[in-house]
Order: C-alpha cells, then structure tokens, then sequence
C-alpha cells in the first residue's frame, strides 16, 4: 500500500519511523493522517494476525516531487526518479534503494 508522510506528527524537528505513532498527526492533515495510519495498521494485521498471512508491503513516500526537483537518478525523490527511468526505458525498472530508517 502507499501511505503518506501525513500520518506523521507535528514537531520542530525530524521525526523518527519510531515517533511515528507517538502523537496525533499534524493538525492540518489529522483525517487523512489517521486513515494511513490505520491503513497501515491493517495491512500489519493481515500480515501478521490472520489464519492465511499476507505479505505486506507499505511504502511512505515524502517530498515526492516539485518544480525544483532534480531529476538525478541518484539524488532526487522517487517520482522524478521514476520518471527519468521510464523516459530513458530503463529495463528492468528498478524501483529505488530500500532500507528501513530507524
């Protein structure tokens, strides 16, 4: 599933994966927050606590994109990354670097 940077709190500072529960999401973004939050919720429910568990995946993209975005496969965000893949038919497509940010 695609969930958002919404759920995340509001703080003055970076804000941990681990802080990510922590307190409510950012006033402006409180409904939406709470739906990836519990959209994430259930998709850890179905990967872990059902008879026949699913894989789950959630990825949260930040910053996607904007006018001022490099399109530098190595240091931009994930969409004009993808898009400067797919112009250039990169085959196969890989998607991006994973790793979990703790």
């Amino acid at each position: 599933m695609i969930s958002s940077s919404t759920g995340y709190p509001e703080s003055e500072q970076p804000v941990k994966e681990s802080e990510y529960f922590d307190k409510d999401p950012f006033p402006i973004y409180f409904t939406t927050g709470w739906m990836k939050r519990n959209m994430e919720k259930l998709a850890e429910c179905l990967a872990n606590y059902v008879h026949s568990p699913m894989v789950s995946i959630v990825l949260r993209p930040a910053n996607i994109y904007g006018p001022n975005d490099k399109f530098n496969i190595e240091h931009s965000h994930v969409l004009p990354a993808m898009i400067t893949k797919i112009v250039n038919h990169q085959n196969p497509l890989e998607v991006g670097r994973w790793y979990r940010n703790t």
